[in-house]
């Protein structure tokens, strides 16, 4: 029970840090233009539904010529603080457009300061 309360956390409140791990394996240089175009293309939603957040995702895919796991590891990683959790469209809509605006920031942030250290 205890571990299911510490990996839902993310939903109901906002995380320190970045799980290491995770961090150093989808926060990287190559994170950057994808997190950068998918926070637009979120921003730009009229509505925060499933389906939107979910055509969001994979239009920054299609649009950078990437495969999903490129957008949704990074995007994943930024919102949850951590490399697991349900299906990312899911999670984004239950985390909600603000917090989700928030912590996508944070994470171009983590990754403009790897670049430039």
């Amino acid at each position: 029970m205890k571990e299911m309360a510490a990996s839902s956390r993310y939903f109901f409140e906002d995380f320190a840090e970045f799980d290491a791990t995770a961090a150093k394996k989808h926060l990287r240089g190559v994170a950057m233009e994808p997190l950068q175009l998918v926070q637009k293309k979120l921003a730009e939603l009229n509505e925060w539904t499933l389906a939107g957040i979910h055509q969001a995702i994979e239009d920054t895919a299609t649009e950078l010529d990437i495969g999903m796991g490129k957008v949704g590891m990074p995007l994943r990683v930024a919102v949850t603080g951590a490399g697991m959790s349900p299906a990312v469209d899911l999670t984004l809509f239950l985390v909600g457009k603000a917090r989700c605006e928030q912590r996508i920031s944070k994470a171009i942030e983590f990754v403009a300061n790897r670049i430039n250290s």
